[in-house]
């Protein structure tokens, strides 16, 4: 079993769901994993497993997880908010805590795949559509060599 408080993880609901918040620039933000069992499952996130490649038939024996990543408040108790616009070095700095929460979960867990989520932006107050980016990604999908090819470039 693992123990994600000893990695800088908290795991409020059990170990299938683990986070870590951080505060850039007087905002709290979130990266919350929420782990994935079956294919089933996987597509009840509207996840398409033959659009990974190769195709996914099986689950992986070092699981799936699914990332999700936002602002809250400090009481936050599920009040997600959307992440606006960022720029500058305020940008960075949230894009390098999220990537170095996504590299610590996988160096505790080994996870064989990541799959993101985002939440729609449907009062349309960002410029541009984090699933829209997310979209655009190549495969929407990263094994763990492919994040890990990432993480070293």
């Amino acid at each position: 079993m693992i123990h994600w408080q000893a990695h800088d993880f908290d795991d409020p609901f059990g170990p299938d769901y683990v986070q870590r918040t951080f505060t850039v620039g007087g905002s709290l933000y979130i990266v919350a994993f929420t782990k994935i069992h079956t294919l089933a499952e996987l597509k009840a996130w509207h996840a398409d497993p033959t659009q990974i490649s190769p195709a996914l038939t099986v689950m992986p024996a070092n699981g799936v997880w699914c990332v999700m990543f936002d602002k809250i408040t400090p009481d936050y108790n599920n009040n997600f908010q959307h992440v606006m616009e960022l720029s500058g070095l305020q940008a960075v700095k949230v894009i390098r805590s999220v990537a170095r929460a996504v590299y610590d979960h996988y160096n505790v867990c080994k996870s064989a795949l990541y799959m993101w989520v985002a939440a729609k932006d449907t009062a349309r107050r960002r410029k541009r559509d984090l699933t829209e980016i997310y979209d655009e990604i190549d495969g929407k999908y990263y094994t763990a060599a492919e994040l890990r090819k990432a993480a070293t470039k």
